[in-house]
């Protein structure tokens, strides 16, 4: 996962390296709120048992875009979610009940590549939506012997985007990942197991932009 957190950072410097010139290249920073949490629905001894798990914590991610035609642009961002102790909630059965964790769990990358769309309210207001691949990437636990997994999906971006002067703005925005693929093998044997999965991640940040 370094790999790909490196490939990221790669591809937004040789997309400066290009585009700079040209002026539809922005650079960007977000920090917020980021959010994960998954449903687990499955039968015990023929009880419906839901198991909810949730996590939050402070999220940063560095941000490129390249507007290639007007108001269409592509975006890619990396950073970090540093998550708190994890929740677990158990309905249904003698096991109902919250357990929280011992340790916070440890931070995961964070990932996005997609499309986007800039619709003009006015010469300094912009409502941005966008689409693409969403990955979360981290260790389960904290133990010596934990082991990291990779989660894999669809992202969909809301950005609110208000120009402060020229090539200067502030954004305010809200990404949904639903993740559907999993690298870590007792993840996809528990997703396996149970009668229905989900699980979704939301980042809510606020940032800059700076067109060069």
């Amino acid at each position: 996962m370094k790999k790909v957190f490196a490939i990221v950072l790669i591809v937004c410097l040789a997309m400066t390296a290009v585009f700079a010139d040209k002026g539809d290249f922005k650079l960007g920073a977000q920090v917020g709120l980021g959010l994960d949490n998954s449903t687990s629905k499955t039968k015990v001894l023929s009880v419906d048992t839901t198991t909810k798990t949730s996590n939050s914590g402070f999220y940063f991610a560095a941000a490129a875009e390249y507007e290639f035609a007007d108001n269409i642009a592509l975006k890619a961002s990396a950073g970090m979610n540093l998550f708190g102790k994890a929740k677990t909630t158990t309905s249904g059965g003698s096991a109902s009940g919250t357990v929280t964790a011992d340790d916070n769990t440890p931070a995961n990358f964070a990932l996005y590549f997609g499309g986007q769309y800039a619709f003009e309210v006015n010469k300094k207001l912009d409502v941005i939506i966008g689409a693409g691949l969403d990955m979360m990437s981290g260790k389960l636990s904290k133990g010596d012997d934990a082991k990291s997994n990779t989660r894999i999906g669809l992202g969909v971006e809301a950005v609110i985007r208000y120009a402060l002067q020229d090539g200067f703005a502030l954004d305010f925005g809200t990404r949904f990942g639903f993740y559907f693929a999993n690298t870590n093998s007792d993840v996809k044997d528990a997703i396996d197991l149970a009668d229905s999965y989900s699980n979704m991640g939301i980042k809510l940040y606020a940032g800059a932009t700076f067109t060069l």
